[in-house]
């Protein structure tokens, strides 16, 4: 097992600058704090690229941020053609199969392992609530699209804040209605079950704002809803809610795996 207090990776703790492609960890990861990820805790430089890399290591964060990828990635960096197949948990929660807390683009990527969090304390930040992701546990922006999930994705729901759990991203967010770039999630597909208390749905558990998603789906034997909750009532938001869901996802029958689910999207949907 690799352990730091923060920062731990099974690559890289921190990265500056550099890209990183064709990497594999096979060794469990743990922070003590904050900021876990199988292959690095933190992509700081936002002209990094990730391609071609896997985590076949357990990976945990005692406190916010765990990735199968990056516990945090910030805006300009890409991750693509990476794949996750162990288990992503946090004690607290921002955590996801990819990425825990993403700020950059994302594409073609996809996660095989369980999602969890123990939501033992509330996020202070409005814009995120406590939050888990079967590829992401929080969009801040950033586009991310042809993403793919079979993992099952939880949250204890502890916490006095909301506990958000989605198949594909758990929180949607931005700083505002008009904060450019938009995050934007197009071409995921999820077969994992979502399970919260609270707001949970297939492809996201909450989006602050509508119209953020579209092209995506979930198998039609999970219980639930593409999107769980539109709007916020976080403590101190002053945007409206929208309680219903906007059909920007859908429910299918196929039982795709990731390739197939592509080819299936590359022949528009037939």
């Amino acid at each position: 097992m690799y352990t730091e207090t923060n920062y731990a990776g099974g690559i890289i703790g921190y990265n500056y600058g550099g890209n990183i492609s064709n990497c594999i960890n096979y060794s469990e990861v743990e922070a003590e704090t904050n900021l876990a990820g199988g292959i690095a805790g933190y992509l700081s430089n936002a002209e990094t690229d990730v391609t071609e890399c896997e985590n076949r290591g357990n990976v945990k964060a005692k406190g916010y941020m765990a990735g199968g990828i990056t516990g945090r990635n910030r805006e300009g960096v890409t991750i693509k053609d990476c794949r996750n197949y162990k288990d992503i948990s946090a004690d607290k929660s921002l955590n996801g199969g990819i990425v825990g807390y993403s700020a950059g683009g994302i594409s073609y990527c996809a996660n095989y392992g369980n999602i969890s969090s123990s939501s033992v304390e509330g996020n202070p930040s409005k814009i995120c609530p406590n939050s888990v992701g079967g590829i992401i546990g929080c969009l801040l922006n950033g586009t991310v699209e042809y993403l793919y999930n079979e993992g099952k994705i939880s949250i204890n729901n502890n916490s006095k804040i909301i506990d958000v759990a989605g198949g594909i991203v758990g929180e949607i967010g931005s700083n505002t209605i008009d904060s450019e770039p938009k995050p934007v999630v197009n071409y995921c597909y999820n077969k994992g079950n979502v399970k919260s208390e609270e707001y949970f749905g297939n492809i996201a558990g909450q989006e602050l704002y509508e119209n953020r998603v579209s092209y995506s789906y979930y198998l039609s034997e999970l219980s639930g809803k593409g999107i769980g909750h539109i709007g916020s009532d976080i403590t101190n938001y002053e945007e409206s809610q929208l309680d219903d869901e906007t059909n920007v996802t859908e429910s299918i029958t196929n039982n795709f795996d990731y390739d197939k689910f592509i080819k299936w999207i590359g022949n528009g949907g037939n």
